[in-house]
């Protein structure tokens, strides 16, 4: 039986445990892709930092227990869960008809499920 302070130590474990997930996809994504963490999060559109914010989005969508509205805060600092759901589609969609793209999506899965299993 849990004694009353390993129940409200539960949830800060559980905080932990995200944001280190969160801090490994963006570490993972910032070297797969090129893109820092800093121009992810900017309102630029070039094309390079846009994909990598999907591939981010898809990354913590697919591996992690995170909410939408807290990948968009994650991707944007945004809680739009809407543009998140759009960037899932659109991976799914481009990764289907490219096979680069596929590629790095797939390698950076890969990279991303080593990297968390070796924490």
């Amino acid at each position: 039986m849990r004694t009353l302070y390993e129940c409200r130590r539960a949830p800060v474990d559980e905080e932990v445990l995200q944001a280190r997930q969160v801090d490994i996809a963006v570490k993972t994504v910032e070297i797969m892709t090129g893109i820092p963490r800093s121009d992810m999060r900017t309102k630029k559109r070039d094309r390079g930092i846009v994909t990598a914010r999907k591939i981010l989005a898809y990354v913590l969508a697919r591996r992690t227990n995170l909410e939408l509205r807290r990948i968009g805060k994650v991707v944007r600092n945004k809680e739009e869960h809407t543009t998140i759901i759009h960037y899932l589609k659109d991976v799914r969609a481009f990764a289907r008809t490219n096979e680069v793209f596929r590629n790095l999506l797939d390698q950076t899965l890969k990279a991303y499920d080593e990297r968390i299993t070796n924490v």
